[in-house]
């Protein structure tokens, strides 16, 4: 599954954490500060961040197939 959130003003990860089955999601171009919860959506493969305000990306160490 593929979800393209880009450009949404999204300020958090909310309940996009609850969507595991998620293979490939696009949060670019958003005013996210934090991922922290992003962890959890293990199966993902492709993840687009860019253009957002985050000042932590240590959990994206946990995505091993990312």
């Amino acid at each position: 599954f593929q979800l393209d959130l880009s450009k949404k003003n999204i300020g958090a990860i909310g309940a996009i954490i609850e969507c595991t089955n998620l293979l490939q999601i696009d949060l670019s171009r958003n005013n996210l500060m934090s991922i922290t919860g992003i962890e959890r959506l293990v199966q993902i493969r492709i993840l687009n961040l860019a253009h957002n305000k985050i000042n932590n990306v240590s959990v994206l160490g946990a995505l091993v197939d990312l």
